[in-house]
């Protein structure tokens, strides 16, 4: 069935797209080179939809150009004839593989067992050809784009997508992992699972469909035909994808006429019956039915023989029975039999299924990982979000928990007093359950008007002249919040808080803080100083300080949030993100509670099924950076590059944080001496952030800031000015928050000083040490590197006493919290030595430099001039305050061979070495 040039020219196809993609090159001068060795047939098919194509919109046009006909016979709609067979036979052969025997036939298509025909090698496999009847422009136009994304998804519990194409006569196919299993359902009721085993299974469908959707892919197609089971009980998700790619395109009009051919009606939320876009939430819908039909062994209610019109009436506005009644149902023996898991059901679970159910999305769980979460909190007895936080409920979970403490410590009083309080309060329980979902509907309603509002400004039919920007509608919403949600505080305090983010990822601090803070006092007077959802706000406001450098102040709320996380039983991605805060405040000043803090992060992302999100990527990240400050590079190193491949595989290479990885592990090269592979990342990083943000952004201060501090450490002062004041300019803007910007303010000072303006570097030093003073302890690194780069410039300008008292303490600090080869410790131990050789000192002064000198000759780059050159100066300094001519001639020698066009002729060091040479003359003049 498969036309040999039909194969050829799609493969052919997908690699001069990847070219384009990758290497930026327009399809006609990659595709001569590619084609080079092709037949004439799938030349010429190629070459053809060449001039067709541009770099911009070439996954979007390929079929269309391939296949002219086919394409015209598409888009006469799903009643033409595409000369589709209606069944293949067994033995047909299918691109490689060649078919066996029917596995099963649906709506969209068929599918087949196959096996590898071209003897490469032997390997069993599903092929599902897509029916005529899910056929149009769409299929063909997102079969192309989304195989890819598809065949990435790698999860143990999900059936990998191997493959795909389109045979000679037009039938889109999918080669899929032969998977030997049962639908979950039916493997429960053979084997007799028990409701631990059965919600075990549960939550390992959940992890995948929560690992597919953090890769922006949905099932949209869930039920247990497509859960399977395998006999020694592991599970495997099956088509996952596959109705995403007969969903009307980004750009259609409407859905695809045929949708209802992409799901299962049983199992489909209310927004695909009624035909609109499905999404996370459907998914979130679908393993509620799944979760319903494990529990209850029946489902909520059967679409069997019913028409599209009483589907729609039947799953969009019939409420579903909690499964724990369904269970209570049926003949008497029946019911009996099945009591036992309607007690166990009943309570937690139905409201579970209930949740995740709802008929509005907004109203369901958030993402699958939120209803697993749910699933765990009852396995362990814990209070589930999906119920009401009544003090009758809290109790309940807490005597479950704790039985046998309870009953010893106090039986009869348990009994009478519980006995009261729940007879109290279960009266309201219903009432408060059913109000508590009414108040969210409106909720959502209120958010969703005023966002409707806000960013109605956005649409090109508004009355305005210019699209606003980001920054616009946040101003605007800022001034209108008040009036748009004043009716509703606690929505109105939670858009404070995502506004207050969207201004400190913009750099806007100031309007960060003012936001956040804003946020938290109307946070506290709503739900007092005790409620754990008062965590989001203080973590919010904590780091809105500490981008400004407020530490101290960051800290306590952090902690204060952390607490109530804690005491609450909270162990979620809120908890997750206040440690990482935590920990990034902690990790220079205090490293090994930092490092607690992170892998307790990790942990929970773990335990969530997040082990592999971009949340736990940042976690390895952070974790390589704490290792490297520590000394062990290496691993450093290994943690930084595996987390960056993590984030570049979830956001692609241009997203901000994949850049800001970048930068950061560009410092790894840079300690390990490898400085133009940093340099060349720095660059790169810099460069992506510019495009992306904007060349005013004030994240573009840091890589460029480290990209000049890194070109003054190898020499190149005149390359590195423009890159270090830029940063300057664009991270000292925000005079609220001067902390903010000091890292840039004292590049900026290293600057002046490798400019010949040494009193000026000492001024922009002084600034940066007395800021450091009021905000840190005396021990942290940062002051003891301020310390350093101070009292080396005192030295230029005269200033000996009290660089000597510096540069002391600024290694003392640094010998108890650095590595012998960390490049700040190295440049005090260089500037001291000679002082000391100076004052009378050469024997302590001699040590530190030849030290310092044989470990930097040990990184693997060897030193940057301008370190060996003032190595090499210093010790010629010290020979001779020992009175060793000769020694001293041969150092000065050194460095007069270093010196040689490796700095500029102003550079303070050329003075130094005339100052020497001079000295060295008038020693050996007789």
């Amino acid at each position: 069935m498969q036309g040999p040039s039909w194969s050829r020219a799609d493969e052919m196809l997908d690699r001069i797209l990847d070219a384009v993609e990758r290497r930026g090159v327009t399809p006609e001068s990659v595709g001569a080179e590619i084609l080079s060795e092709e037949s004439v047939e799938v030349r010429a098919q190629v070459e053809a939809m060449l001039p067709h194509l541009d770099a911009g919109d070439a996954l979007d046009r390929g079929v269309a150009a391939l296949a002219p006909d086919l394409s015209q016979a598409l888009a006469a709609g799903p009643g033409a004839d595409l000369g589709v067979p209606s069944i293949p036979a067994a033995g047909d052969r299918i691109g490689a593989y060649r078919l066996l025997r029917l596995l099963g036939r649906g709506g969209m298509g068929v599918v087949y067992l196959a096996e590898r025909a071209d003897r490469q090698f032997e390997k069993r496999v599903a092929i599902k050809l897509l029916a005529a009847s899910a056929a149009g422009p769409t299929v063909y136009r997102r079969f192309l784009r989304e195989r890819q994304i598809l065949a990435d998804l790698e999860h143990p519990a999900i059936a990998r997508l191997l493959d795909g194409g389109v045979t000679a006569d037009g039938t889109p196919f999918l080669v899929m992992e032969a998977v030997d299993g049962v639908p979950i359902d039916r493997w429960c009721e053979r084997r007799g699972a028990s409701l631990r085993q059965r919600l075990d299974l549960f939550l390992v469908a959940c992890e995948a469909v929560d690992f597919a959707h953090r890769r922006l892919v949905v099932h949209r197609d869930l039920k247990p035909a497509n859960v399977l089971v395998t006999d020694d009980g592991a599970v495997k998700l099956l088509d996952f994808g596959i109705a995403g790619l007969i969903e009307a395109g980004e750009g259609d009009p409407a859905p695809a006429p045929t949708l209802l051919h992409a799901f299962t009606p049983d199992y489909a939320s209310p927004e695909q019956v009624r035909g609109e876009r499905a999404g996370i939430a459907s998914d979130v819908y679908s393993l509620g039915v799944l979760l319903y039909r494990l529990l209850a062994g029946r489902l909520p209610y059967s679409t069997r023989g019913l028409g599209p019109t009483e589907v729609e009436r039947l799953v969009a506005g019939v409420e579903p029975q909690p499964p724990s009644r369904l269970l209570e149902q049926g003949a008497p023996e029946e019911v009996a039999s099945r009591s036992p898991r309607a007690r166990q059901v009943r309570g937690d679970l139905d409201a579970i299924v209930l949740c995740a159910m709802a008929k509005e999305p907004e109203q369901r769980y958030r993402s699958a990982a939120e209803l697993a979460r749910d699933v765990r909190r009852h396995l362990e007895g814990r209070p589930i979000a999906a119920q009401a936080p009544t003090l009758a409920y809290r109790t309940r979970k807490f005597v479950r928990r704790y039985r046998l403490g309870v009953g010893a410590a106090a039986v009869v009083a348990a009994s009478l007093l519980l006995g009261t309080v729940l007879s109290l309060l279960q009266a309201r329980a219903t009432a408060i359950e059913r109000d508590r979902a009414q108040r969210e509907a409106v909720k959502a309603a209120t958010v969703a008007a005023f966002l409707e509002d806000l960013f109605g400004a956005a649409d090109p039919y508004f009355d305005s002249v210019e699209r606003p920007t980001i920054t616009d509608l946040l101003a605007r919403g800022e001034a209108t919040i008040d009036t748009g949600l004043g009716h509703y505080p606690r929505a109105r305090a939670e858009l404070l808080v995502t506004m207050s983010r969207s201004y400190r990822r913009l750099g806007d601090l100031e309007a960060a803080t003012r936001l956040a803070s804003d946020a938290l006092d109307a946070q506290r007077r709503l739900l007092g100083d005790d409620d754990p959802a008062l965590a989001e706000a203080l973590l919010a406001h904590a780091d809105a300080l500490s981008a400004a450098g407020e530490t101290d102040a960051a800290h306590r709320e952090l902690e204060q949030a952390l607490d109530l996380l804690e005491q609450n039983g909270r162990r979620d991605e809120t908890m997750e993100a206040v440690l990482l805060s935590l920990a990034r405040l902690e990790r220079d000043p205090h490293p090994e509670s930092a490092r607690r803090r992170f892998l307790q992060a990790l942990a929970i992302a773990r335990a969530d099924g997040r082990s592999r999100s971009p949340g736990a990527a940042v976690i390895l990240h952070e974790l390589g950076i704490l290792l490297e400050n520590g000394g062990d590079i290496e691993r450093g190193l290994r943690l930084k590059t595996e987390s960056l491949e993590l984030f570049r595989g979830q956001l692609g290479d241009e997203h901000p944080a994949v850049l800001h990885m970048q930068s950061n592990l560009a410092v790894a090269h840079r300690l390990r001496g490898e400085l133009d592979r940093a340099e060349l990342l720095y660059r790169a990083a810099a460069a992506g952030l510019e495009r992306r943000l904007g060349p005013e952004h004030p994240d573009l201060a840091s890589p460029l800031t480290n990209l000049g501090q890194l070109l003054l450490e190898r020499g190149r002062r005149d390359e590195a000015a423009p890159a270090i004041e830029r940063a300057a300019r664009l991270g000292l803007d925000d005079d609220a928050h001067p902390l903010s910007g000091l890292g840039y303010r004292i590049n900026l000072a290293t600057l002046r000083r490798e400019q010949g303006h040494p009193r000026e570097a000492v001024a922009l030093y002084r600034e940066a040490a007395e800021l450091l003073g009021r905000h840190l302890d005396p021990e942290h690194p940062s002051r003891a590197r301020v310390d350093s780069l101070l009292g080396h410039s005192l030295l230029l300008v005269g200033e000996m006493g009290e660089a000597e008292a510096l540069l002391r303490r600024a290694l003392e600090v640094q010998r108890a919290r650095q590595r012998p080869r960390h490049p700040e410790r190295l440049e005090t131990e260089v500037a001291l030595g000679p002082l000391l050789c100076e004052r009378g000192e050469a024997e302590h002064g001699t040590a530190l430099l030849v030290e310092a000198d044989a470990r930097s000759v040990q990184l693997p780059g060897g030193h940057p001039p301008p370190r060996a050159i003032a190595i090499a100066l210093g010790l010629a300094s010290c020979r001779l305050a020992a009175g060793d001519v000769a020694a001293a001639e041969a150092e000065l020698g050194r460095a007069r061979r270093l010196l040689a066009g490796a700095l500029p002729a102003d550079h303070y060091l050329h003075e130094r070495m005339r100052s020497l040479t001079a000295r060295l003359s008038a020693r050996a003049a007789p």
